[in-house]
């Protein structure tokens, strides 16, 4: 014992081939505490070390004769026992559950709808909240009126039309008189002004 950890001593004989651990012997191959002492050699010959069923000659030898397949099951030979074995009964293990209330609803069990109804604060009713318009104490806030229809292909084609004819009068409209009368003072201011740069 060495601070409380088991150190275990094999001894390696490369001679016969043996080890004190017996894995050696068991399997025909070199044990790791042998496999250290053989590299310690220099160019070590592992055919030496490892036994002559691993060798391509005996896999040859092994597979030379011909190996019959095996029959089916049907034609296996019938054995009456005189009793029969049947497997074990299963048991459940029963583990702690979860509580009814606090375990995880399944998809077909959930309703969907809310468990508690909201009360409004400033009515008292239920179902809604003090800032929803359902409230009738808050009379400036209104729900949402009925949505508009969508347009058809005709009503699309007309009301693009009109918009188009919108922009159209916009850019191409006749100014007034009083706009006229502005742009030809700001004409005339503008050419006095050259007609001054020039004579200077």
């Amino acid at each position: 014992m060495y601070k409380g950890e088991e150190i275990r001593r094999h001894v390696v004989y490369l001679d016969l081939q043996e080890c004190t651990c017996r894995e050696w012997q068991v399997s025909g191959k070199p044990c790791p505490h042998a496999l250290i002492v053989i590299t310690t050699e220099r160019q070590p010959d592992m055919k030496k070390y490892v036994n002559g069923y691993y060798s391509v000659k005996k896999l040859h030898a092994a597979y030379a004769l011909v190996i019959p397949s095996i029959t089916d099951k049907q034609q296996w030979p019938a054995v009456d026992k005189g009793f029969k074995v049947f497997p074990q009964v299963a048991k459940k293990k029963k583990g702690p559950r979860r509580q009814r209330k606090n375990r995880i609803l399944r998809y077909l069990e959930r309703t969907g709808k809310a468990t508690r109804q909201v009360t409004c604060k400033s009515c008292g009713e239920l179902g809604h909240r003090a800032i929803s318009w359902r409230c009738p104490l808050i009379g400036t806030k209104k729900g949402r009126g009925p949505r508009k229809q969508p347009l058809s292909l005709e009503g699309r084609s007309r009301s693009l039309v009109r918009m188009n004819q919108q922009r159209w009068k916009r850019k191409h409209r006749l100014p007034s008189l009083r706009q006229q009368q502005q742009r030809l003072q700001e004409r005339r201011k503008l050419l006095t002004k050259k007609q001054l740069r020039r004579k200077r």
